[in-house]
């Protein structure tokens, strides 16, 4: 994307982004002062850094390629992965949690220009990192990078299948922290960040997600891919979830979908549609009863049930 489009996109969103404390002079200044990365502030709003879309395959080269299956024989053998800044790594299927507390991560980085990227090669699988049932399972400080331009889907349809598979049986305190994902190939009701059925207690904070399925105008097709493969953002099914201070631009079906998923909360992101249309910015699906907070005082029940999800603070769906 070039700065004349970054800059429209800023200005189309200016309005809704100042009233969850996303301000773009600070942005810019911030930009300048602080070397185009993010902080987070002291009540836990992070304030993003809008510049971090221009991150692109070029950025995190030049300090070696790996393929997956070296980082899945450490997996298979209960050891964590720890990339260095800048490396690339390319995946022919997915990589797989084994053991409970494993992390994936970026180690010694300063500033999300040098994130590790964990990318697919071209071809037609869709699901990039799956820990599936495995309590404590952690990703942190990475690009995971779909490569929807490279999808190639058999007979032209899209993957059913998450980019990024959490929760399930047993999956209790897991986590995505301070990544950047895009481009993902998830479809048919799935989403760029999945929890299922199953977990408990799982984490979703300070990722920056973009590009999540194909609009009904197919805008986000790759060469071949028939319309429309929708695909939201962030998606829980799971107890007790924290979505908290994400930013999810251009998902295609929701956001954030919060599938009953008793005593869930979701807390200080902004959703945007920018360059593809949105069908919601915020999906309650399910017969649970569920809160919408515009303010921490301030409540509205709107279902029946025993759920006790809360939203709050101003989620956005221009």
């Amino acid at each position: 994307m070039s700065w004349l489009a970054m800059a429209m996109c800023m200005q189309l969103s200016r309005d809704y982004i100042f009233k969850t404390y996303f301000s773009v002079n600070r942005l810019m200044q911030a930009a300048v002062n602080e070397g185009l990365q993010w902080k987070t502030r002291g009540k836990g709003e992070a304030w993003w850094l809008l510049f971090l879309l221009l991150v692109s395959p070029g950025v995190c080269c030049g300090n070696g390629l790996l393929e997956g299956k070296s980082l899945q024989a450490d997996l298979d053998a209960g050891k964590d992965i720890s990339l260095r800044p800048g490396q690339v790594v390319e995946l022919q299927e997915a990589l797989k949690f084994r053991v409970a507390g494993q992390r994936i991560e970026t180690v010694g980085v300063k500033t999300a220009s040098n994130y590790a990227r964990i990318t697919h090669v071209d071809g037609g699988h869709g699901t990039l990192i799956d820990a599936s049932g495995i309590a404590g399972a952690t990703l942190s400080k990475l690009v995971l990078d779909g490569n929807r331009p490279g999808f190639h889907p058999p007979e032209g349809l899209a993957a059913q299948e998450p980019m990024l598979s959490f929760g399930g049986e047993g999956a209790v305190g897991q986590q995505v922290l301070n990544c950047i994902v895009i481009g993902s190939r998830c479809a048919g009701g799935w989403a760029a960040i999945h929890i299922q059925e199953g977990g408990q207690g799982i984490v979703v904070a300070d990722n920056l997600v973009f590009s999540s399925g194909v609009d009904f105008r197919g805008n986000g097709r790759s060469q071949g891919e028939k319309p429309h493969g929708m695909a939201d953002g962030i998606s829980t099914a799971s107890r007790d979830t924290s979505i908290l201070n994400n930013l999810i631009y251009d998902a295609t079906d929701e956001g954030i979908m919060v599938q009953g998923a008793p005593g869930t909360q979701v807390r200080g992101n902004v959703v945007v549609a920018i360059s593809r249309e949105m069908l919601g910015g915020i999906a309650l699906i399910d017969p649970f009863r569920f809160h919408a907070m515009d303010a921490e005082n301030k409540v509205f029940d709107y279902r029946n049930g025993p759920s006790g999800a809360v939203i709050c603070r101003k989620i956005l769906c221009p």
